[in-house]
């Protein structure tokens, strides 16, 4: 894949302004469809969150930080609880629909399988529904329905907006990365432990639903490939995340996303210091996030 070339610095502001206004019209002519087929699978390998340690944050005190960024990774404190399980779900609950074969990608194998997992349809207020397939080697139905209800409700705490383009949650055992894109979200339920553990599953999964929804070739807008997201990274100074910073195309808009939402809508979980970095980091990338009008169904009464 060739790397996003980007130039920083723009040195007349307001004609970047009317650059912006310009691409507001023609952003709002591609706005996202929500799409009811049976996902076909690919063979796209998902897109993880990859640190495995805490990171500490890089201070960033100047509003003029030419390629640098305030933070190595989103997912991570300061914003490990912009959503907690005291936060609504729009989850109704599930059903219960049988064994049925299954391509599913597993990163024991780092590869894609075929199982019969055990199938859930869980639905939600919105009328959006998903299909949790749970691997079959959690043979006990009973084991298997309650890891699929836990992390149905959960999913079911994102706005719409991030659910909209997840039609299935693939759910294994063992302690990798969780991943996003082919219209999932992957799952590994010691690995979700541990994001447990450490107050940030749910942060994971808006970063991994970002992925799907926002930043990922088809059914839905790819933000990512937008004249508008991509005129925002080229006018902003920097990157949100060191993250963000080393895959550009792949992780920008996941890794942003969550500092947009924080500043949004969960301002007084987030300190005035994160706030004052997220503004000077990424002004332009937050303007092309409202522009969106984004459904954010539970978090607001915007259905």
């Amino acid at each position: 894949m060739i790397p996003l070339v980007l130039v920083f610095g723009c040195s007349d502001t307001s004609d970047l302004e009317a650059r912006l206004a310009a691409l507001e019209v023609e952003n709002a002519s591609l706005k996202e469809v929500t799409q009811t087929s049976t996902p076909t699978p690919t063979s796209s390998t998902p897109v993880a969150v990859t640190q495995v340690s805490r990171p500490t944050a890089t201070e960033t005190t100047s509003s003029k930080f030419v390629d640098a960024y305030p933070y190595q990774g989103t997912v991570w404190d300061p914003f490990s609880d912009v959503i907690n399980s005291e936060d609504p779900s729009t989850f109704l609950g599930i059903a219960y629909s049988g064994k049925e074969s299954r391509q599913m990608y597993d990163r024991r194998q780092n590869d894609w399988i075929q199982d019969t997992p055990h199938l859930f349809i869980a639905q939600y207020s919105d009328k959006l529904t998903i299909e949790v397939q749970v691997n079959s080697e959690f043979e006990d139905l009973d084991i298997a329905r309650k890891i699929a209800f836990d992390y149905a409700w959960q999913v079911g705490q994102l706005p719409k907006v991030l659910r909209k383009g997840v039609k299935t949650l693939w759910i294994h055992d063992g302690k990798h990365p969780f991943g996003g894109g082919n219209e999932n979200i992957l799952i590994h339920v010691e690995q979700g432990k541990e994001y447990a553990s450490r107050n940030l599953l749910e942060e994971v999964f808006i970063h991994e639903a970002a992925h799907t929804s926002l930043n990922w070739p088809e059914p839905l807008l790819d933000h990512g490939k937008t004249p508008g997201w991509l005129i925002a990274q080229e006018s902003d100074e920097g990157f949100i995340s060191a993250y963000a910073k080393q895959h550009p195309q792949r992780e920008d808009i996941a890794e942003s996303f969550l500092p947009w939402f924080a500043l949004r809508y969960r301002l007084d979980r987030i300190s005035k210091s994160d706030q004052r970095k997220i503004l000077e980091a990424i002004p332009h990338r937050l303007k092309y996030f409202d522009a969106q009008n984004f459904a954010m169904y539970p978090v607001t009464a915007n259905n």
